[in-house]
């Protein structure tokens, strides 16, 4: 099965959460971009995450993901 490519959008407090929640299922969903206004919440959560990519606009993440979460 092939994984889902995800972002989440909206970086937070529930980080420590999402972590817990995206490795349990990492076999078909893997975090590969975060998105926040603020860009260094969003690059923090990328780099907790494993995400390769972030970015302040989500315009900017769409090439890397195959669906987003809104958090």
């Amino acid at each position: 099965m092939k994984q889902i490519k995800l972002a989440i959008i909206g970086c937070g407090g529930m980080t420590d959460t999402h972590k817990e929640a995206f490795d349990k299922i990492k076999d078909t969903v893997e975090v590969t971009a975060t998105v926040d206004i603020d860009i260094e919440k969003a690059k923090s959560a990328a780099e907790f995450l494993g995400a390769s990519h972030w970015a302040a606009d989500y315009h900017d993440i769409f090439e890397y993901v195959d669906s987003v979460m809104l958090v």
